[in-house]
């Protein structure tokens, strides 16, 4: 009986480890189910407000397997935002990244956009 002791207790801390990471592993899909939900797609999850209109979109060139699709989304939230949505398409894979910057910082980067196209 007391060999059995100490398999009985690592028994236990591997069940109590997977039930605590159970419950970790829920509340994350809850919290994103809940925000998805409430910002009305994962679009707007990622900006934390809702995208309300979208005002370009731009292709670029393909590189090598990889496409790059670039998005300028408005953002309605508590104080208005400017979403830039970068799409990167390739074969095996898909990545999506959300950058929300103020209308001021909107307008830092559109400058230093032209600025660099004038050469």
């Amino acid at each position: 009986m007391t060999d059995s002791l100490p398999l009985l207790l690592v028994a236990g801390f591997i069940l109590l480890g997977f039930v605590a990471m159970s419950a970790v592993i829920l509340v994350v899909m809850i919290r994103t189910v809940s925000r998805v939900g409430r910002h009305g797609g994962i679009a707007g999850a990622l900006y934390d407000g809702r995208v309300a209109h979208t005002y370009g979109e731009l292709e670029a060139a393909p590189r090598g397997i990889a496409k790059v699709r670039l998005k300028v989304v408005g953002v309605e939230r508590e104080a208005p935002a400017v979403g830039l949505e970068i799409h990167v398409n390739a074969r095996l894979g898909y990545n999506m990244r959300a950058v929300r910057l103020t209308p001021d910082e909107a307008r830092r980067v559109a400058e230093a956009l032209e600025a660099v196209a004038r050469g």
